[in-house]
């Protein structure tokens, strides 16, 4: 009897430590199924992330895809109110010489190519097909919209009448793309600002005219203009 009861014991202990192992193995292959479940929730959110993202991004493709000439579209292009219109008085880039600027009235503005048509008011019949970016409305900003670091048109140097392609050419002043880069107040509570040309010689700038210098000194505020910008 007691080599038998010896015996079951042993099976007994024999079967407990099989299932003790079938445990460990259960738990190592919960274990790693758990750390699958982890990785494939982590790829899930990836992938949710993804397509959120990729549906934001076609939705604004879409919103920009609008046909710019679509009234509802306009607003996309409207900045501070600053997109000029036919009828405008503006201060626009002549094309036949870089970065300078010069008074005209807009005739008429293609919404396919953003360009303007305008009259220039020396009657100058060249260069009269204007980029949108090229012009701005001939208004004096407010306060608030120039800073340190501000884009501006600013006023510097004069040209004479002349015949251009038998058109008599009447004189004015010449406009300059700058930028802000000091606001402060004279003895008289005056606010003045100083900056500099943002275009130069290297850009295919004409700097050889008269009154031409790189600073601009103790301007006012009447003396800029302020050009749209689709990316404000």
């Amino acid at each position: 009897m007691k080599s038998l009861t010896w015996s079951e014991d042993g099976d007994q202990e024999l079967e407990l430590e099989v299932q003790a192992k079938e445990i460990e193995k259960l738990k190592k292959e919960n274990k790693q199924l758990l750390e699958e479940v982890v990785k494939l929730k982590k790829k899930i959110d990836q992938l949710t992330l993804g397509v959120e993202v990729t549906e934001g991004l076609d939705s604004l493709n879409q919103e920009h895809a609008k046909p710019v000439g679509d009234k509802n579209n306009i607003k996309h292009i409207e900045v501070n109110g600053n997109r000029p219109v036919a009828g405008d008085h503006v201060v626009a880039m002549w094309g036949q010489s870089k970065w300078q600027y010069f008074t005209a009235t807009i005739i008429s503005f293609n919404p396919n190519s953003l360009k303007y048509t305008i009259e220039w008011d020396d009657q100058d019949p060249t260069g009269r097909v204007i980029d949108y970016f090229n012009l701005a409305i001939d208004k004096v900003p407010s306060n608030d919209q120039v800073g340190v670091g501000s884009k501006v048109l600013f006023h510097q140097g004069k040209y004479k009448q002349s015949e251009v392609h038998g058109v008599t050419r009447s004189g004015g002043l010449r406009w300059h793309q700058g930028e802000i880069e000091r606001i402060y107040k004279d003895q008289d509570g005056n606010t003045l600002y100083d900056g500099h040309h943002t275009r130069g010689e290297k850009d295919g700038k004409w700097v050889t005219f008269k009154d031409y210098s790189f600073q601009f000194i103790g301007y006012s505020i009447e003396d800029f203009r302020m050009p749209p910008n689709v990316f404000d």
